[in-house]
């Protein structure tokens, strides 16, 4: 069987200077070590990759690789919790460890994606949804696509509606003159349903634009800033259960 007969030290502490973990709460089940944090205080706009290393006292670093919950690209907010699967990553664990929580990595949300990518689709349909969907579609290519093609379709039947236009004119005898007149009409109406295609997908786009990049921003903005507090967490092992005690630094 395995066993687990340690002392740990955690020292919860942040790699920045404002972010703060608050309302922390450990509980330990089935050899998982369940650790239950706010995160609190950051700088808008901001997300953060958190690290857990255990450090023995001969200076060995264990990085934990059964370790789940919430590390990568973390936000603002309350509820947050990181598990450690102890067992699975040591056989046994002896002597005194520490372990470090920090966070080793920070990541910028800026709004991006908002609906300013509306002027984009203005000038051509396609481009603000390449940007509100951070381009992973590729229904963007197929608005443009349709935009461009409704409009060279426009422009060939315009052009055909008015070749037969001046055919018509120019003809002499009235069968020339009434064919001539019924494909300038057909084709200017062509004309006219390319025309209205292009101009619902432009409009549409536009719209579609508009209320994606409210939501992407609407999802984007939450995040404050204060000040950091220090946690400590000690945990003393036996071989069936274990001891918690939480200090607190203000």
């Amino acid at each position: 069987m395995k066993n687990i007969f340690v002392l740990i030290l955690i020292v919860i502490s942040l790699g920045g200077m404002s972010q703060e973990i608050s309302n922390v709460d450990f509980s330990i089940k089935n050899n998982i070590i369940y650790i239950n944090y706010d995160l609190l205080d950051c700088p808008s706009k901001s997300l953060y990759d958190i690290r857990l290393k255990f450090i023995d006292k001969q200076g060995g670093e264990i990085y934990p690789t059964y370790i789940s919950g919430d590390i990568k690209k973390v936000d603002c907010g309350n509820g947050k919790r990181i598990e450690w699967d102890v067992l699975q990553d040591k056989s046994e664990l002896k002597d005194e460890v520490q372990a470090i929580i920090e966070i080793s990595k920070k990541y910028s949300t800026k709004v991006t994606g908002g609906p300013s990518n509306a002027f984009l689709s203005m000038l051509l349909p396609g481009l603000g949804s390449v940007n509100v969907t951070y381009g992973e579609s590729l229904a963007p290519l197929a608005v443009t696509g349709a935009f461009l093609g409704s409009l060279y379709f426009a422009y060939r039947t315009k052009a055909a509606s008015d070749h037969h236009y001046k055919l018509y004119h120019e003809a002499t005898t009235q069968p020339d003159m009434d064919i001539n007149y019924e494909w300038a009409n057909s084709y200017f109406q062509y004309a006219q349903f390319w025309v209205g295609l292009a101009g619902a997908i432009w409009l549409g786009d536009v719209f579609y634009v508009t209320a994606k990049g409210f939501k992407n921003r609407k999802e984007q903005l939450s995040f404050y800033s204060k000040h950091r507090k220090n946690i400590n967490l000690y945990i003393v092992g036996t071989a069936n259960d274990f001891r918690v005690g939480l200090v607190k630094k203000f």
